[in-house]
C-alpha cells in the first residue's frame, strides 16, 4: 500500500510579543524511516519555557488564556526554547502501523508579551506515508 506523506498547518495561534504568533512547521514530509526537522519559532525573542503537545485527534478547546488548544489530550514534552527558536531533528519510525496515521501537534510558550503570558502556535498535522 502506498500512502503520501503530508503535513498541514491548521487553526489559529495566539500572539505573543509584538503580535507575533510562534512559528511551527516541519522541514520535510513525514516519510516512514526518514528524519525530519521540527522548526519552532519563538515569539518572545528570549529564552523561555515551551511545551509541544501531541495527539492522534485534533481539537478546539478554549483555554481562558486567549489561545485555543488544537490537540485533544496533553501528551508531549516540555523544555527550554532558545531566543532565536530552534529546529529539532525527529526520526520517523519505519513502522507500517503508522502508514496513513495522523499526528496533531501544537507548541505553547511562555511569553510576557502575550496578554495572559502564554503564546500558542497554530496546529500542525502530520500524515505518515511511504
Amino acid at each position: 500500500v502506498t500512502r503520501g506523506a503530508t503535513s498541514a498547518i491548521y487553526g489559529r495561534g495566539y500572539p505573543g510579543t509584538n503580535g507575533t504568533i510562534p512559528g511551527y512547521d516541519v522541514t520535510a514530509a513525514p516519510v516512514l524511516g526518514s528524519n525530519i526537522g521540527l522548526t519552532i519559532g519563538n515569539s518572545s525573542g528570549q529564552s523561555t519555557a515551551m511545551g509541544i503537545l501531541m495527539s492522534g485527534e485534533p481539537a478546539r478547546i478554549s483555554t481562558g488564556l486567549g489561545g485555543v488548544l488544537l490537540v485533544l489530550g496533553l501528551d508531549g514534552f516540555f523544555g527550554t526554547l532558545p531566543a532565536g527558536g530552534t529546529t529539532l531533528s525527529v526520526h520517523v519510525p519505519n513502522s507500517t502501523a503508522l502508514l496513513g496515521a495522523n499526528l496533531y501537534m501544537q507548541m505553547v510558550q511562555a511569553d510576557a508579551g502575550a496578554r495572559f503570558g502564554i503564546a500558542f502556535s497554530r496546529g500542525l498535522r502530520l500524515t505518515f506515508g511511504n
